[in-house]
């Protein structure tokens, strides 16, 4: 039984995740970069490996959480210090990733529209925290639910 609620809660994180990363890399991506005005075709391909790779990210950063609060299922649980560590962690994981691929690899360019704080755009800083927090937050509902 355990094991069938993990398996739920880890599809569960990664279904919403990537859908709401799809959903936000759509909104921003083509308004907010310099480079990403290309054949629709490949837009939406690198949109679904985008939000792959973030909704990922979003369960690497829910499963260091259930490390440090030593209980796999904590998002059943209304324990507001992990849900705000796991919100601060997306923030510094979204923040490290984006300055990495910016201005170290320079991946992807700012347009003069992209608002920044501290040379990161404030789209991309806030997108894992928020996104993985709302994937969580509905994860815990489907398992209160059901």
């Amino acid at each position: 039984m355990r094991l069938r609620q993990i398996l739920f809660c880890v599809s569960g994180i990664l279904f919403f995740s990537f859908l709401l990363n799809f959903f936000w890399e759509s909104a921003h991506g083509f308004s907010l970069y310099t480079d990403h005005i290309i054949a629709s075709d490949k837009y939406v391909g690198m949109m679904v490996y985008m939000s792959f790779m973030d909704a990922l990210t979003v369960l690497g950063v829910y499963l260091f959480c259930a490390v440090a609060g030593k209980d796999i299922l904590w998002l059943r649980k209304n324990n507001p210090k992990l849900f705000i560590f796991f919100f601060a962690l997306g923030i510094i994981v979204g923040a490290l990733a984006e300055f990495w691929a910016v201005y170290v690899t320079h991946e992807w360019h700012y347009n003069s529209r992209m608002p920044v704080v501290f040379g990161i755009g404030l789209s991309p800083l806030l997108q894992l925290g928020v996104t993985g927090l709302l994937a969580v937050r509905l994860t815990a509902r489907l398992i209160k639910n059901g």
